[in-house]
């Protein structure tokens, strides 16, 4: 028995070490991402360091704050999709349970957005929270672009 227990650590050990190691990968890409995010808004924003200084930290409670919903989502989205054939054994009333959460996160999220508008405007100019709201969207778009690319180039 004791032998059974040791083969079987001994057999979980890499595939613990690979999920770690896959985990921490993920970590720091997301890191590098967030870095490569605060530089190109800050490069787009022209921030000054004192109004770099008021806003990242109003920035970063809004990013943790949109993370936090966007995980709620992604829990609702799980919970039907692990088994396909559930939405078909679902009833109408659960089914518009289901729509009506996704409805409420929107409407939070609008709600968190416009709060956190406000917010902005304490601690920079209109012109540039309206320069920040475009620099989002442009970094995703170079983001994007940039993921095209190396998918073209790695494509034989």
């Amino acid at each position: 028995m004791k032998r059974l227990k040791s083969l079987t650590l001994i057999l979980c050990i890499p595939f613990l070490i690979f999920a770690q190691s896959n985990e921490a990968q993920k970590q720091k890409k997301k890191e590098q991402m967030e870095a490569m995010k605060v530089a190109y808004i800050t490069k787009q924003l022209n921030l000054t360091s004192q109004e770099a200084q008021t806003f990242w930290p109003v920035y970063n409670q809004y990013n943790a704050v949109l993370d936090e919903l966007k995980a709620e989502g992604r829990e609702l989205k799980k919970s039907h999709k692990k088994d396909p054939e559930s939405l078909n054994k679902m009833s109408e009333k659960e089914l518009d349970q289901i729509v009506n959460k996704q409805f409420d996160l929107d409407e939070k999220k609008i709600i968190i957005q416009k709060e956190y508008h406000n917010e902005f405007k304490k601690v920079l100019p209109a012109h540039k929270v309206y320069l920040l709201y475009k620099s989002k969207n442009g970094f995703k778009k170079a983001m994007l672009k940039r993921v095209k690319e190396n998918r073209a180039q790695n494509k034989p």
